[in-house]
């Protein structure tokens, strides 16, 4: 039995000897590696055939079934036995790749035709023959001539081609016409830079009217902007949800009479779901340039905003000329030039803007007088009421037509024993005042409001230069002293301005030097105080 046993393991140590490496080693080490040692024998006593525990251990049963199982010859003792080719798909798509690794490094070697070195690139794409290329395309032309459909998609074919010509020369006139039409910035956006006067306030029915113009523009430029017929009904309903206020076709005609190129005013006749009547509607469209697109942008919108506020500015002047012309003695001043109302100017007393009439319905006649009742029932009622229209009518024409009744004025009685000259004369020097206060500008209104803060200037400098006893004192030294005194708050800029100011109204007493240690005010101290707050009133008074 211990026979076998080591027979066993004969095997197994001839199957797992090196081949050419022994070798190898042989010859270069001598013999001495020659000799292979054997795993120590198992006792005799345990090595039986009913030895179960020894067999069964697992490296001992490794060996054995390894033994068995690998087939021993004359050629197996110096090499290694062959593997059996891997069974898994991934092993064997690797082995694939290295051998053609293999394969591409000896080829780079080995010497090898032109055609092979062309085919072996892996950028270079296969191309059909030609001769095949050209029958498959014998082959569609035959089958769409025989199905007759090759004139219809020729004639396709010239039409989108034809299409897409004529698109890309429009695109190319439509470029070349925005960049030659193409203003600079400073021309197309003039309008937002342009002063408006402070000064001029508008009635409140005037501004209650610009108020409800901006909603109606907005809901008429959104409805033309989207391609909707805009009616009556629709802007009536969005401007007084928008607005908060009533909007009626009385305000449409008052912005129709102020801004008449405002809006497209028709009755046209409709068939839209959602109305009950689907006959005549007043429709509104707005009135577009000429020179301009076919949308209503908002430059646009902001531009006819301020263009109504200065029709009504004018219809207020209109109004305010009347009014100084009907003074005793009477004013009259350029349009252009005024900045302010008069003060005894009723503004809010302005008469109303008389709508103008809008398009009506052809099948709806209203009767607005008794000569349109009595021209549409001539003839079929009794003389006896022809009689009391005709006598009603003529009643209302003369209503119309009767000039307003003119007050005798009432001469004061405190005027008795005044000259009229003396009277002519105050009367014409308030006049003189008020057109100079109606035709200030805000720069000057603004330096007489510096000159009015220029006597407490005066003292305050003054004070401080007697207490610091010096010729000259720092500009920043008297700003800040003088915003510390002043009777109300001054800020540092409004300080330096009032310097100079006094600079170049007093220059012999007030006067500023710039010096390489920096900047000082000096002050003549022998001048009287009251002579020049004498001289800065009576610029003020001028």
């Amino acid at each position: 039995m211990s026979l076998m046993k080591q027979t066993a393991l004969t095997r197994y140590y001839s199957a797992k000897k090196p081949g050419p490496a022994l070798k190898s080693k042989r010859t270069t080490f001598g013999g001495s590696v020659d000799t292979l040692r054997t795993p120590k024998t198992a006792p005799q006593g345990l090595v039986t055939a009913n030895s179960e525990p020894y067999a069964s251990l697992p490296h001992k049963k490794r060996r054995i079934d390894a033994a068995e199982k690998t087939p021993v010859s004359s050629k197996q003792g110096d090499c290694l036995p062959l593997r059996r080719p891997p069974t898994s798909v991934r092993k064997r798509l690797l082995l694939h790749d290295v051998d053609g690794a293999d394969i591409t490094k000896t080829g780079a070697i080995l010497p090898s035709s032109p055609l092979e070195k062309t085919e072996n690139k892996p950028g270079t794409p296969l191309k059909p023959a030609p001769d095949k290329t050209e029958n498959l395309k014998s082959a569609v032309m035959k089958r769409l001539m025989a199905s007759g459909k090759l004139q219809e998609l020729q004639d396709r074919l010239k039409a989108i081609d034809s299409a897409q010509t004529a698109l890309n020369k429009v695109q190319a006139a439509k470029k070349t016409q925005d960049q030659g039409s193409k203003s600079p910035a400073y021309e197309r956006f003039h309008h937002l830079i342009e002063p408006q006067p402070t000064g001029l306030t508008l009635p409140y029915s005037y501004k209650e009217l610009v108020e409800i113009f901006r909603c109606c523009d907005t809901i008429v430029s959104m409805l033309f902007n989207r391609k909707e017929v805009c009616t009556f009904d629709k802007l009536k309903r969005s401007v007084e949800e928008m607005s908060k206020k009533s909007f009626s076709k009385a305000k449409l005609g008052q912005i129709t009479t102020i801004f008449p190129d405002a809006y497209i005013l028709s009755q046209e006749k409709l068939q839209q779901r959602g109305l009950a009547d689907s006959g005549y509607h007043l429709v509104v469209t707005p009135r577009l340039p000429p020179e301009s697109s076919k949308v209503l942008t908002a430059a646009h919108l902001l531009h006819r905003r301020k263009q109504f506020h200065s029709l009504l500015l004018s219809s207020v002047k209109m109004h305010h000329e009347k009014f100084l012309q009907s003074l005793d003695p009477p004013v009259s001043i350029a349009a252009d030039a005024l900045t302010r109302w008069h003060p005894k100017f009723p503004l809010d007393s302005v008469p109303l803007i008389c709508p103008a009439p809008l398009p009506e319905s052809p099948l709806k006649k209203s009767c607005t007088s008794a000569q349109d009742v009595l021209d549409k029932v001539k003839g079929r009622l009794g003389e006896r009421i022809e009689k009391a229209l005709l006598s009603l009518n003529a009643d209302q024409r003369a209503t119309i037509n009767a000039p307003p009744s003119q007050s005798n004025s009432v001469a004061s009685t405190c005027l008795k024993g005044i000259s009229e000259d003396l009277l002519a004369r105050i009367r014409e020097r308030e006049s003189f005042k008020l057109v100079k206060e109606m035709t200030l500008r805000p720069e000057d209104e603004k330096e007489r409001a510096e000159l009015a803060k220029l006597p407490e200037f005066i003292r305050i400098t003054r004070s401080h230069f007697l207490a610091e006893q010096k010729a000259a004192i720092p500009k920043d030294d008297l700003v800040q002293k003088i915003r510390e005194s002043f009777s109300s708050i001054q800020g540092v800029a409004e300080v330096e301005s009032l310097i100079v100011l006094a600079s170049k109204v007093l220059p012999d007493w007030f006067k500023v030097l710039t010096i390489r240690r920096g900047t000082f005010v000096k002050i003549v101290k022998e001048t009287d105080i009251n002579g020049l707050v004498a001289r800065v009133t009576n610029k003020l008074q001028q």
